[in-house]
C-alpha cells in the first residue's frame, strides 16, 4: 500500500455501508484514502477492529495535534476546506500529552461532582414531554429525527450545561453546518462565531449566578485547580455540548429505524428477553453516530496492520467499517441486539481520547427507546436518507407514522 495512491476517494453523499464494504474489500486493515474537498488530502484509514483500536490507543506515535501535520504546519490547509473545524476546532479533542491529561484532568473533575443516575429523572421528565407531544399530533407522518431524537439529547446536555432554552435553535443550526458540506465559504466562520458568542456569555453569567451545572462546576474545577482561558473554557463547552448530544441523536434515530424494520427484534426487547442497553450498544456497533474519526498524526514512523505510516502522514478510523468487521462479529451486517459481541466497537473512541460523556450518552439513548417504544408503535414512511458527512453518521430524517399502543401493552 502506497498513501499516494488511495484506494478510494471518501465521499459525504455515498451510501455509508457500501463505501466501508468498499474499503474492506482491499483486505487489508489499513488503507491509503483520498479526503473530500480543495485540497485533495490522502490519509490511512484503519478499517477493521483491531486496526481502529491500534491507532485509538498509539497516542504517543499518533497524535491529535494538527501541527504534527506538515501540510497543516505549512499553510498548505486553507481556512475553507471543509474538514478544517473537525480536525483544527481547538480543546482538549485536538490535545496529546500533558496538555490534554490537564484539560480532560477538569472535565472529569466536573463531570465526578455529577453523577449520572442523578440526571435520569430529568432525561424521563424530557422524553416524556416529547413523547406527549408526539400523542398529541394529528394522523399524519413525522420526522422522529426532528420531533423526538434530536430534541431529547439537546435539551438533556443544555440541562446539564445550564444553557439558556431560548439559545437551542441557533446553536443546533450552528453544530449542523460544522459537520455537514458547507452551503458557502463564510458558513463555517458564522457557525463558530455564533457557537462562540452564545458559550461565552453562558460562562460569563455562570461567573456570576452560579448554579447546579456542569459549566458552572468546571468554571469551579478550574479556580480550585489548574485554570484554563477564557477561549479553552469556551472550547471546552462547546466540546461537551457538540459531543454530548451529536452522537445521542443519531444512536436513537438509528436505532428506531432498525427497530421499525425488524418486529420479530423488537418484540424479544419488549419482552424483556434482550435489554435496552444492549440495543444501545449494537446501534453503536452497527450505525455508529461518527463515520470516520479525523485525524491523528504519526510523530514517527510506526507500523499497524503490517502497514508502515511514515512520520507525518494523517491516519483516520474508519469507524462504521471496523464496527462490522467478519473477523469480529457474525452476520456483521445483520443488527442483532442479542449478538455477545455488540460491544466490541470503538463508536466512543478508545484509550486516553475514550468520550468522558459516554455513560451519560449510554444511559439518554436507553431511556428514551424504552419510554418510545412502551408508549408507539412505528411504520417507517420512506427509507431514510442519511446525513451527507465525513464524520457524522446517522439518519438525515426518520419519517414514520405512529400508533399509541393501548395500555396493556404499554409495558410489553
Amino acid at each position: 500500500m502506497d498513501l499516494s495512491r488511495p484506494v478510494l476517494t471518501l465521499d459525504p453523499y455515498a451510501d455509508p455501508v457500501e463505501e466501508a464494504r468498499a474499503l474492506r474489500s482491499h483486505g487489508c486493515p489499513v488503507v491509503p484514502v483520498r479526503l473530500p474537498g480543495k485540497p485533495e488530502v490522502a490519509a490511512w484509514a484503519a478499517v477493521d477492529h483491531q486496526a481502529a483500536r491500534e491507532v485509538l490507543r498509539r497516542h504517543e506515535d499518533l497524535t491529535k495535534d494538527p501541527s504534527a501535520w506538515p501540510a497543516f504546519t505549512a499553510g498548505e490547509i486553507p481556512d475553507s476546506w471543509p474538514l478544517l473545524p473537525v480536525i483544527a476546532g481547538g480543546g482538549f479533542l485536538h490535545e496529546d500529552g500533558e496538555a490534554h491529561r490537564r484539560h480532560r484532568g477538569l472535565v472529569t473533575a466536573a463531570f465526578k461532582r455529577m453523577s449520572v443516575a442523578e440526571l435520569r429523572p430529568e432525561i424521563e421528565r424530557i422524553a416524556d414531554e416529547l413523547l406527549d407531544s408526539l400523542a398529541a399530533r394529528p394522523d399524519g407522518a413525522i420526522d422522529l429525527r426532528a420531533a423526538f431524537a434530536a430534541p431529547l439529547p439537546i435539551r438533556v446536555i443544555c440541562s446539564v450545561l445550564g444553557v439558556p432554552t431560548d439559545s437551542l435553535t441557533g446553536l443546533k443550526a450552528a453544530f449542523e453546518q460544522l459537520v455537514t458540506p458547507p452551503e458557502h465559504d463564510d458558513a463555517i466562520p458564522a457557525a463558530q462565531a455564533e457557537i462562540a458568542r452564545v458559550l461565552g456569555r453562558l460562562i460569563a453569567d455562570k461567573r456570576t449566578n452560579p448554579g447546579p451545572d456542569l459549566t458552572t462546576r468546571l468554571i469551579q474545577a478550574c479556580e480550585e485547580g489548574e485554570r484554563l482561558t477564557e477561549a479553552e473554557l469556551v472550547q471546552t463547552v462547546f466540546l461537551l455540548m457538540i459531543a454530548g448530544h451529536e452522537t445521542t441523536i443519531n444512536v436513537v434515530a438509528s436505532a428506531i429505524h432498525r427497530l421499525a424494520e425488524q418486529p420479530a427484534v423488537l418484540a424479544a426487547v419488549r419482552a424483556g428477553e434482550v435489554g435496552w442497553d444492549a440495543v444501545v450498544a449494537e446501534t453503536l456497533r452497527h450505525d455508529p453516530s461518527v463515520r470516520y474519526a479525523l485525524m491523528r498524526y504519526a510523530t514517527r514512523q510506526v507500523e499497524i496492520g503490517g502497514v508502515t505510516i511514515e512520520q507525518g502522514d494523517p491516519v483516520i478510523v474508519a469507524t462504521l467499517a471496523a464496527g462490522r468487521d467478519p473477523e469480529v462479529h457474525e452476520r456483521p451486517d445483520d443488527f442483532d441486539p442479542s449478538r455477545p459481541t455488540a460491544a466490541a466497537h470503538v463508536a466512543f473512541g478508545h484509550g486516553v481520547h475514550h468520550c468522558v460523556g459516554s455513560a451519560l450518552a449510554q444511559q439518554e439513548a436507553a431511556i428514551a427507546l424504552e419510554r418510545f417504544f412502551a408508549r408507539f408503535d412505528v411504520r417507517l414512511a420512506a427509507q431514510p436518507e442519511r446525513i451527507p458527512s465525513i464524520p457524522i453518521h446517522g439518519p438525515q430524517a426518520l419519517p414514520a407514522h405512529l400508533a399509541a399502543r393501548t395500555p396493556g401493552h404499554q409495558h410489553a
